[in-house]
């Protein structure tokens, strides 16, 4: 009897602990995408990432779990991550070709819903 009753227990047990799993890294997940400024693509910016995060988490960059830097033709990625919510905010600067540079910056919150899910996903970032 003891046996039975232990037993929808662990079940339960096992299955709320499933459901409590963050976003964070240890998954087969992904995000990747452009930084781009209106269309121009943001060479070499910097996007940083905010695990379980729903709203902005701010300016201050020390806040954020992670940071991928884009390449030359604005490219970033995060992987192994885990299904969840994720805040992520481009910093950069654009007009560098014609020498007159501004700073550019913008974000949004991105959910992964599934385990292996790549999502697709173009920083937008603006000027003041």
């Amino acid at each position: 009897m003891k046996n039975k009753v232990k037993l929808p227990i662990l079940i339960a047990l096992f299955f709320l602990g499933m459901a409590c799993r963050k976003a964070g890294t240890g998954g087969d997940a992904s995000i990747t995408g452009k930084v781009l400024h209106h269309e121009t693509i943001i060479p070499n910016a910097r996007v940083f990432i905010k695990y379980d995060q729903t709203e902005f988490p701010g300016v201050d960059t020390l806040k954020y779990d992670d940071v991928a830097k884009a390449d030359n033709q604005g490219n970033y990625s995060f992987s192994g991550l885990k299904r969840g919510k994720y805040f992520l905010y481009g910093v950069g600067k654009d007009g560098v070709a014609n020498g007159n540079p501004f700073d550019v910056y913008g974000g949004s919150r991105i959910d992964i819903n599934s385990k292996t899910e790549i999502v697709q996903f173009n920083v937008a970032v603006t000027e003041d």
